[in-house]
């Protein structure tokens, strides 16, 4: 029998393990790379969860979740224990994705957590009854799909003619309809784009259509998952696209996220809690962004200014009336500031740069007080 996805991609790891089978970049750097090797072990510990779950060969499986190196392991998986994966287009909008998923009737539904929010509201699939999400975190009337302490899933034996997938067009033409692929129709659809385009180990794959981001570690190439709307592919920017691979295929590590807070982030200052409330709130999602994002080794900090003198406070146009007023903000705020004078753009320099630098490599969830001292020497008030 001729060797089906599962079997083509264990060639793919033995051949070249360390190499990166998915990479997948973020704005602030090329985010996380999978090796093979990395792969492999994902979807086999993945396919045991599967099982622990419930789901086993030739359960419909909807899955809903943005392209990641997660959801490619995902469906390795599925495909491991012979599931079927279905998959529809976001984009197709709500009534047709309802269509969609009340015609697959499927047994279980796997997404983001953003999609299991959506499936509580809108209804989406009602018959499934298994829901699991791919986040880190606990959502409720769910499971969180984990990867297995150990794998050692042998391949479920399912045949070339057993279903494998429905993925479903995007509608633009009519309704949509769901394209039901056998195991042997996903193999054949490798060895075709593999022979049709002279594909060989090692090349990079930019894959805008993301069944096409499974195929390419199969096929021995780096997938490069593009930052895009995917249900959107006319929206995509071709430059951005192609420095994302530059930057991927150079192996860029990591990133840093910077932040602007204010003291309001510390204590109150009367009349502008509205302003205060959305610096705090800042303040948390930076500390929630340094716990989620650090194993993508992307560090996030924020800064805290105290009383900055900016271009809206400059000389510029202004009347000599509210030249005044300035000098009396600038005083005012200087006489509560223990270096007595007002903050200057020039003063972020090295704490941007430092930030913005390797320099700041384990430093990450912090707020950083540039304030002249203000802080410390109260009353700090308007």
């Amino acid at each position: 029998m001729a060797p089906l996805i599962p079997q083509l991609l264990e060639a793919a790891v033995r051949a070249r393990s360390s190499s990166p089978a998915i990479v997948s970049p973020s704005r602030h750097g090329p985010g996380t790379a999978w090796s093979y090797e990395r792969l492999a072990e994902a979807s086999d510990r993945l396919a045991a969860s599967l099982l622990n779950m419930g789901i086993g060969p030739g359960m419909r499986v909807a899955m809903m979740a943005p392209p990641s190196p997660r959801l490619f392991a995902t469906l390795f998986a599925l495909f491991r224990i012979s599931a079927v994966a279905v998959m529809v287009d976001p984009g197709m909008g709500l009534k047709g994705l309802r269509q969609c998923l009340n015609e697959a009737d499927c047994q279980a539904f796997i997404g983001s957590p953003k999609a299991i929010v959506a499936r509580w509201i809108l209804g989406l699939c009602a018959g499934a009854r298994i829901v699991a999400h791919l986040g880190d975190g606990w959502l409720p009337g769910c499971r969180r799909l984990h990867e297995a302490t150990s794998g050692g899933t042998a391949i479920h034996a399912g045949g070339a003619g057993d279903m494998a997938a429905i993925l479903y067009t995007s509608g633009s033409t009519g309704p949509a309809k769901g394209a039901v692929y056998s195991a042997g129709n996903l193999a054949a659809q490798v060895a075709a784009l593999g022979s049709m385009l002279d594909i060989q180990p090692g090349e990079t794959d930019l894959s805008t259509f993301p069944l096409f981001g499974l195929y390419a570690p199969v096929l021995g190439m780096t997938a490069v998952i593009p930052l895009m709307d995917f249900t959107r592919p006319a929206t995509a920017d071709a430059d951005m696209l192609l420095d994302l691979v530059a930057r991927a295929e150079a192996g860029e590590p990591g990133g840093s996220l910077v932040y602007c807070g204010s003291l309001s982030m510390f204590h109150g200052i009367a009349g502008i809690n509205n302003y205060a409330a959305s610096k705090g709130g800042m303040g948390a999602a930076v500390r929630g962004m340094a716990a989620e994002l650090g194993k993508y080794e992307i560090r996030a900090n924020s800064i805290a200014p105290g009383y900055i003198k900016t271009g809206i406070g400059g000389d510029g146009e202004m009347s000599e009336e509210m030249k005044a007023r300035m000098a009396a903000v600038d005083a005012h705020f200087s006489a509560k500031t223990p270096i007595h004078r007002p903050g200057t753009i020039e003063d972020f320099e090295g704490i941007g740069a430092y930030l913005a630098s390797d320099a700041s490599r384990y430093h990450s969830g912090d707020t950083i007080v540039i304030d002249g001292g203000s802080l410390v020497y109260p009353p700090y008030a308007f």
